[in-house]
């Protein structure tokens, strides 16, 4: 890692010092990296994501732990929304992470009694998943933050009468 020279690039250090911090606490507290693991990392193209993998590829390059590190990106067609793929290219390029694109179809004209959002998340999630069985990872990864877990702990509260937000780590398939 260069050293910062700007006030703007002390910042972004202090910031990722600090994040990694806590990052690498979640880590040990819940054994969420093991000797030889393939991480998926789910990249959308948004700060959390990119801070996740950033923190995971220089984890993987200080840490005297063995594992490996993918990116993915699912776009869906039907969504005006494209990401700047040169930026993600070159950013995992710096990284020395592999970067997957998938391009996805959610039909939102088929009546449903999903919100789209919930559809087109379903979607993107359901393609993770089989895509990690397709690059033989053993962990996916995706960047939320406080605000995801708190806002998850208030909607189970007033939609399903449950307090209960997102864990640290979820076992879904064996």
């Amino acid at each position: 890692m260069k050293k910062p020279k700007t006030e703007e690039e002390k910042k972004e250090a202090y910031f990722l010092r600090k994040v990694a911090k806590r990052m690498g606490k979640a880590i040990s507290d819940f054994d969420l990296i093991e000797e030889g693991d393939r991480i998926m990392v789910g990249v959308s193209g948004g700060k959390d994501s990119l801070a996740l993998l950033e923190l995971l590829a220089l984890r993987r390059k200080y840490k005297k732990q063995n594992f490996e590190v993918i990116a993915v990106h699912i776009n869906v067609l039907e969504l005006p929304y494209e990401v700047d793929r040169d930026f993600l290219n070159e950013f995992c390029e710096r990284l020395d992470v592999q970067i997957v694109y998938r391009d996805i179809n959610v039909d939102f004209d088929r009546p449903s009694k999903k919100p789209a959002c919930f559809r087109c998340s379903w979607h993107r999630r359901t393609t993770l998943f089989k895509m990690t069985d397709e690059f033989k990872c053993n962990k996916l990864a995706l960047g939320h933050h406080m605000d995801d877990a708190i806002e998850t702990l208030l909607m189970n509260m007033m939609y399903q009468g449950a307090v209960c937000s997102m864990p640290a780590k979820l076992s879904m398939f064996r």
